[in-house]
Parts: structure tokens; C-alpha cells; sequence
């Protein structure tokens, strides 16, 4: 496996593909019970939580958790949709 230096003007891009897959895996990591989905729910916004404290950014995250039945609120599906639209262009 090849080593590169981690340019600033990249980092933004790796870090956040690398904790994408960090968290895809522990969100999976979930046990598998009747209650998965809530329990996933609930670890999704306790790290978005998380994070709003580290970031001090009260909008970005009021306006993106997730509500308790399983649906995306509407702030953050648009914009994963503007982010992989916009890398198409």
C-alpha cells in the first residue's frame, strides 16, 4: 500500500471519506433487535450532537438530525443530493 502526504488543501475530502466508512460501520454494528433502527437513530444523533458541541454551529445541526421514526429531515437530504450534484457538474 502507497503513502502520500495529506495535502490541507485535501484533507477536508480524505478525512471525511475515512470517517464515512467509520461510521457506516458502527452504525452497522447496531445489535440486530426489534429496536435497531431507533438505536441507530439515537447513536446518529448523539454524534451529531457531539459534534455540534465541538463545532459551536447550533443551525447546521438543529437543522439535520433525525427524527425518531426514520425519516431524513429535509436540510440534510438536500444537501447530500446539492453535494453529489454539484461533483457532477
Amino acid at each position: 500500500m502507497g503513502e502520500r502526504e495529506l495535502e490541507q488543501a485535501d484533507a477536508a475530502v480524505w478525512l471525511s471519506r475515512f470517517l464515512s466508512r467509520v461510521l457506516e460501520y458502527v452504525v452497522n454494528a447496531v445489535p440486530d433487535k426489534d429496536d435497531r433502527l431507533q438505536k441507530q437513530i439515537e447513536l446518529s444523533n448523539q454524534l451529531l450532537y457531539w459534534l455540534k458541541d465541538k463545532l459551536k454551529d447550533d443551525t447546521f445541526f438543529e437543522d439535520n438530525l433525525l427524527d425518531t421514526q426514520g425519516k431524513i429531515l429535509t436540510a440534510l437530504y438536500e444537501s447530500a443530493w446539492l453535494n453529489c450534484h454539484s461533483r457532477a457538474v
